[in-house]
C-alpha cells in the first residue's frame, strides 16, 4: 500500500514553528555549535513526518528524536511560553536568520553558514560570488548552484522514471531496483533524494568486516556508533582510494560514464567503486512519449534547465541481496535498532550481511585472536530477520514510528 501525501497537522505546525525559532536561536548563540543545531533539525524533522495530531508533550515520548531537552521546549510552546533568553537585538536576530538560512543548503552545517555569514553573505542567493563560493568545498558548491531543486522532494514517478531511463542506457546485466522511500511506500520522499540498488552478475566480492573479534575479556560487540552523530552510509567504500581505481570501477565505466553521456548525470559528488552520489537532470519525455533527445539534455544541463534531484546509486556483490535491501531500505533508526540486535547476539549486521566471529581453538586460558568472519546471513531479508530471532517487518512499517515499544 502507498503512503499517501500528507500534510503537517496545525497543532504540529506550531511546534515546528517553535522548534524553527529555537533554532534559528541556537545558531545565534552558537553558531558554530552543530550538535543542538542538529538535534532542533532533526525534531522538526520528526515532528513534520507525524500523521496524527500533538496536544502535549508526552504524545512524543516514544517519538525517536524527540530527548527530554526538546520534550521541555515543546511543552513550553504549545503552552505559549517563549524560550528568548538570548540577545534580542534586531542586528542578532538577523544574523541568526542568515545562519539558519544558509544551512539548508545540503552540505552546509552552522560552522561553514557562520564563516559564510561574517564573510558578508547575507543569502543563498549571494552563495555563487567568488568571495562566497571560494569558502565552499566543491561539493557544497554543487549542491548550492543546484539548491532550489535540491529542496523540493521527490516524487515516486521521479524515482521510477530515473530507474526506467538507468536501466534503458546501461548494459541489461544490470538489475535495478528503487530502494529508500519507495520501498517504504512514499509517494512523495521525506528527504530529496532518489535511491537505487544494482547488481550485476561480475560484482559478486562481498568483504569481511574490518573489526577486530570479540575478546573474551569483554565478549560483546561495540554497539554501532556514528561519528558526531552522522549517520552511516551505506556503501561507502574506502577499499580502493585512487583515482584510478574508483575510475575504472564497473560502476564507473559501465553506468556513471554512459549517464554522463547521455545527458542524466549534471555532476558528481561523492564515487567509489560500490557507490555514487551526485545530481541528475530528472528526464523528461516529448509529446510522443519518447524520451527528449540526447542532446537537448545535454544542452539543458549546461544551461541548468529543466528539474534536478539528489541520487544514489549502490552496486551490490550478488550474494549481499538480503543485508543491502535492509541497508538501503531504512529507516535509519530502524537499522540501527537491527545492529543493536545483532551486537546482543555477538554478531555483526552490516550492507553485506550478518557475520559472527569463528576462532581458532586455542588451550584455556589462552586469547583465541586468530580465525575470521563467517557469513551467517545475506541472500535474504527473510534469513537475517530469522537469525535475529525477529518476525519478518514489511518495508512499509520501517520507520521510526514502527520502534515504538
Amino acid at each position: 500500500m502507498l503512503r499517501r501525501c500528507y500534510s503537517t497537522p496545525p497543532r504540529n505546525q506550531q511546534i515546528v514553528d517553535g522548534l524553527k525559532s529555537c533554532l534559528v536561536l541556537e545558531n545565534k548563540a552558537n553558531p558554530k555549535t552543530s550538535y543542538k543545531a542538529r538535534a532542533y533539525a532533526e525534531a522538526i524533522k520528526s515532528i513534520q513526518l507525524l500523521s496524527f495530531d500533538v496536544h502535549t508533550a508526552e504524545d512524543l515520548a516514544k517519538v525517536k528524536g524527540i530527548g527530554q531537552g526538546i520534550s521541555a521546549r515543546i511543552s513550553d510552546i504549545l503552552a505559549g511560553r517563549e524560550y528568548n533568553t538570548l540577545d534580542d537585538s534586531p542586528e542578532a536576530r538577523l544574523r541568526a536568520k542568515q545562519i539558519t538560512e544558509l544551512q539548508a543548503i545540503p552540505g552546509v552545517g552552522p560552522k561553514k553558514a557562520t564563516d559564510l555569514v561574517d564573510a558578508g553573505c547575507t543569502s543563498v542567493a549571494e552563495i555563487e560570488r567568488p568571495e562566497f563560493s571560494n569558502l565552499l568545498t566543491s561539493s557544497q558548491r554543487i549542491q548550492a548552484k543546484y539548491y532550489r531543486h535540491l529542496s523540493q522532494r521527490v516524487h515516486r514517478t521521479d524515482a521510477e522514471d530515473v530507474a526506467t531511463f538507468i536501466g534503458e542506457n546501461v548494459s541489461a546485466d544490470f538489475d535495478i531496483t528503487p530502494v529508500g522511500a519507495y520501498r517504504r511506500g512514499f509517494e512523495t520522499f521525506p528527504a530529496s533524494t532518489i535511491e537505487l540498488m544494482l547488481r550485476h552478475p561480475l560484482f559478486v566480492h562481498v568483504p569481511a568486516p574490518n573489526l577486530p573479534p570479540p575478546s573474551s575479556q569483554s565478549p560483546k560487540l561495540s554497539a554501532p556508533s556514528t561519528r558526531h552523530g552522522r549517520k552511516s552510509v551505506a556503501f561507502r567504500s574506502t577499499s580502493y582510494s585512487s583515482v584510478e581505481a574508483r575510475s575504472s570501477s564497473l560502476l564507473a565505466k559501465e553506468v556513471v560514464k554512459p549517464l554522463e553521456d547521455r545527458g542524466l548525470i549534471a555532476a558528481t559528488l561523492n564515487c567509489s567503486p560500490c557507490k555514487w552520489q551526485g545530481i541528475v537532470r530528472l528526464p523528461t519525455k516529448d509529446t510522443t512519449g519518447t524520451w527528449i533527445d540526447r542532446a537537448l539534455r545535454l544542452d539543458d544541463i549546461k544551461n541548468n534547465q529543466g528539474d534536478y534531484r539528489h541520487l544514489d546509486l549502490n552496486l551490490v556483490p550478488l550474494r549481499s541481496h538480503g543485508a543491502a535491501l535492509l541497508a538501503l531500505t531504512g529507516d535509519n533508526d530502524f537499522k540501527r535498532e537491527l545492529r543493536a540486535k545483532a551486537v546482543k547476539m555477538n554478531m555483526v549486521l552490516n550492507e553485506f550481511g550478518l557475520w559472527k566471529w569463528n576462532g581458532i581453538e586455542r588451550p584455556s586460558g589462552i586469547e583465541a585472536h586468530h580465525g575470521f568472519w563467517e557469513l551467517v546471513a545475506s541472500e535474504t531479508e527473510e534469513d537475517i530477520f530469522e537469525k535475529l530471532s525477529m518476525e519478518w517487518i514489511a518495508p512499509a512499517d520501517r520507520s521510526r514510528l514502527s520502534l515504538v515499544y
